[in-house]
């Protein structure tokens, strides 16, 4: 490679137009404290900033990918049961079966509902037929008593 070679290094205007499609933003996010100290274990061990770790995470989410080799994995693992997120994660996993049991029942009272609505309509022209007949039942009582 000469000196005016560019190859592997990016030039002063790739790198203005990389910054124009990149620009980190300070946000506030709320964790419970146990999987904060997961995040930050596994920050550590990966040797990486936790803002970078955070990043990197949500961007391989996006992408359906996992950021954790198996490896990773197993040390998250020990640091989940170390600060106690494991027994957060079953409390958040009866809470989600006890949300999709709700919703179920949800849906299956909106099926009761739409089936109550439907006998309904049918009582109702039921009893405007029964109306009608006895309306004219009427009719006819007072006409023959006319006649008589």
């Amino acid at each position: 490679m000469g000196p005016g070679s560019t190859h592997g290094v990016k030039t002063q205007r790739k790198i203005e137009e990389d910054q124009r499609f990149s620009e980190p933003v300070q946000v506030n996010v709320r964790l419970e404290k146990s999987t904060l100290k997961v995040l930050r274990a596994a920050a550590a061990y990966l040797e990486m900033p936790f803002s970078a770790l955070m990043e990197s995470m949500a961007v391989m989410a996006l992408h359906g990918q996992c950021l954790f080799n198996r490896e990773a994995l197993k040390h998250i693992e020990q640091f989940r049961e170390i600060y106690g997120m494991n027994a957060l994660l079953d409390s958040l996993e009866a809470a989600a079966h006890e949300a999709q049991a709700v919703a179920a029942a949800s849906a299956s009272y909106d099926d009761e509902e739409e089936d109550d609505e439907a006998a309904r309509a049918d009582a109702l022209a039921q009893l405007q037929e029964l109306q009608r007949q006895v309306a004219q039942a009427q009719k006819k009582s007072q006409s023959s008593g006319k006649k008589r």
